[in-house]
């Protein structure tokens, strides 16, 4: 596979001897470096265009600490608000999901600890990934919404990037605001003509914030799922601002029963569905 500036840069993030162990077996795949997956005691695991290829060195503990450290550039205090909710961000869009032993007082987690796990996934631009969506919004004069759906992992993210991208630029450049929850939706669009990204927001927070000062013709952000999201799409329909937005559902069925669908207007037009092999398709959400 061929390696990039991103890749390379995530490399520096790692512990050495995990950095040089990908290093040395990244020739033998071909594809794209999607995934990074460090457990203790455990190999490291590249997920390469889908496949996970488990690599000949076992993480320590000490490995994953320092890998934690350069993740977070050597301050966990200015990372702890990311930290209890899961994932580190780094300032160059590198995002790691981390699982550890919580502090938890009066039911919330106030720090995570002991971590021993790291998932690091690394953003691509994938040009042509919100090709189909697009023109079919454009042909509808930008009057509808989509709804992304797959399971964890398929490509949701990349396809509402791309999809922002070709929004917001010409040759039919519409306003588009992107609430870029976890630093990761955003990454690679900071030169896109009309584009405005709201990072690090709560997504129900940001979408009204984007709706108040922004004047969007279209508000894009990843993965809902709480009742608080669900509000604040009512409130952007009720605006007359289109929604482009990803929910996690294996299933067409499985989509219809998410509970932050239920019993709610029809705010979606389009349902664009996501298999395995990274294939989308684009059906309309309700019959005629």
């Amino acid at each position: 596979m061929q390696w990039n500036a991103q890749e390379e840069n995530t490399l520096t993030r790692l512990d050495t001897s995990i950095a040089a162990c990908i290093r040395r077996s990244i020739p033998l795949y071909q594809g794209i470096l999607e995934e990074i997956r460090i457990r203790v005691n455990r190999p490291v695991i590249l997920n390469v265009s889908g496949i996970h290829h488990p690599l000949e060195l076992l993480c320590s503990h000490d490995m994953i600490q320092t890998t934690v450290q350069k993740l977070c550039s050597h301050s966990l205090y200015a990372h702890a608000e990311t930290l209890r909710d899961g994932f580190i961000c780094t300032e160059d869009g590198i995002r790691a999901g981390v699982c550890g032993r919580v502090v938890a007082e009066k039911g919330k987690i106030t720090f995570l600890r002991d971590i021993h796990s790291i998932c690091i996934r690394l953003p691509h631009r994938i040009p042509d990934a919100g090709k189909e969506i697009y023109h079919v919004l454009m042909h509808r004069q930008f009057t509808e919404s989509v709804l992304v759906f797959s399971p964890p992992g398929y490509g949701k993210t990349t396809v509402l990037r791309e999809l922002a991208a070709a929004l917001s630029d010409p040759p039919m450049p519409v306003r588009v605001a992107l609430v870029d929850t976890r630093y990761e939706l955003g990454t690679g669009l900071e030169n896109c003509l009309m584009l405005d990204i709201l990072s690090g927001y709560p997504r129900n927070q940001g979408i009204e914030i984007a709706l108040r000062t922004m004047s969007p013709d279209y508000i894009i952000c990843d993965e809902i799922s709480s009742p608080d999201d669900r509000q604040a799409l009512l409130q952007c329909i009720g605006s007359g601002v289109r929604l482009c937005t990803s929910i996690h559902a294996g299933t067409l069925s499985e989509l219809q029963c998410h509970p932050v669908l239920q019993d709610i207007p029809n705010i979606f037009q389009w349902y664009y569905g996501i298999d395995r092999n990274h294939t989308g398709t684009l059906f309309p959400a309700h019959k005629e």
